[in-house]
């Protein structure tokens, strides 16, 4: 799991039916979670007198914040697609019969963006995510689009659009 939220390119659960335990684990790795408006979430672990095992628990804590999370971890109740969105689990919560063109069409969208700016703001989002001083966070990405401004791409679009203005 935490190669997954390691990874530096968006991670999308969907998130169809049922997400128990380990299926729950699996969509708090990923970087955003959509889920049709029949799926059911839980961290049932705690029934099984376990917990989390693949750092879920963390996870979800800082995601939605602490006493939202320990609400379902300690109880181990399920949840359903609305109150996930409502306590910010989930990210989108569409028709079943839309979910797929909708998760598809989301994932299209960043997938049509040039690689290296979708990298350099993974990294900035994990920085976030450590709770690294903003000011640290800033200079860094800084530095990314400084390392991305002199780019043929970048040099590229600006010509581009320089020459449409002329016109």
């Amino acid at each position: 799991m935490s190669r997954i939220d390691r990874f530096p390119k968006p991670t999308i659960a969907m998130i169809n039916g049922a997400a128990i335990g380990g299926g729950s684990e699996f969509a708090a790795a990923c970087r955003f979670r959509m889920a049709s408006n029949r799926a059911r979430m839980g961290f049932v672990q705690i029934g099984m007198h376990i917990i989390t095992g693949w750092g879920s628990g963390t996870r979800l804590m800082e995601k939605i914040g602490t006493n939202k999370a320990l609400s379902l971890l300690l109880t181990g109740e399920m949840f359903e697609a609305g109150e996930g969105a409502e306590i910010g689990f989930l990210d989108g919560v569409f028709p079943h019969e839309r979910l797929r063109s909708e998760v598809f069409a989301f994932a299209a969208k960043i997938a049509a963006q040039p690689l290296a700016s979708i990298e350099a703001y993974m990294k900035v989002a994990k920085m976030v995510d450590a709770r690294l001083p903003q000011e640290v966070c800033i200079e860094e990405e800084i530095n990314l689009c400084s390392d991305l401004w002199g780019s043929e791409s970048h040099y590229g679009i600006v010509q581009k659009f320089l020459q449409k203005k002329q016109k």
